[in-house]
């Protein structure tokens, strides 16, 4: 069972990517009770990951924040590194965001930066989670905050692979820049 688990949520998150993610839930489906009542932890954490990510993409965002959450709680109980738990705090943000829910999203997008900010074995991770929380707070108005973290993560994030990141984030920042009349 390990290792059809770990050829199929890397599969599972490539499907979602592609938007078949009916496919990745076909693949992950029968996964789920040894996944959460036999794997190991970090095999756990890999599959409920993925597991959201597909409950999301087919727009069962309820479903998709709940396993999350759940993936958050795994995290803190076993004391994984801080990069994993800003990593899911930053998918929730965007769970949240695309339901809507504001201050759900601006709250774990913050947590996220935090931990990436403060933590130094998250350092590698955080112009990303940087960039993302940056997005979240120019969609919700808090411009000034959100200049300040494209400053500080564009120049990182530029030289990532992939580049979409840096094309994203650009774009993002446009759209701020027109939100402000600077254009």
């Amino acid at each position: 069972r390990e290792a059809q688990l770990r050829i199929a949520c890397p599969l599972a998150a490539s499907l979602c990517v592609l938007e078949r993610s009916a496919e990745a839930y076909d693949l992950l489906q029968p996964l789920t009770r040894w996944a959460r009542e036999s794997a190991p932890a970090d095999l756990r954490k890999l599959w409920l990951g993925r597991w959201a990510f597909a409950l999301s993409s087919l727009d069962r965002l309820r479903e998709g924040v709940a396993v999350q959450e759940e993936s958050i709680e795994l995290v803190r109980a076993h004391g994984m590194p801080p990069d994993v738990l800003a990593t899911d705090l930053g998918n929730l943000a965007v769970a949240y965001n695309t339901m809507g829910c504001t201050a759900k999203a601006l709250e774990a997008s913050g947590q996220s930066a935090r931990i990436l900010r403060e933590d130094a074995r998250a350092r590698g991770k955080n112009a990303l989670g940087l960039l993302i929380h940056a997005r979240h707070l120019a969609e919700y108005a808090h411009y000034a905050e959100a200049l300040s973290l494209f400053d500080e993560s564009l120049p990182t994030v530029e030289s990532l692979e992939p580049s979409s990141w840096a094309f994203a984030g650009h774009n993002w920042l446009g759209t701020l820049w027109l939100r402000l009349g600077q254009h």
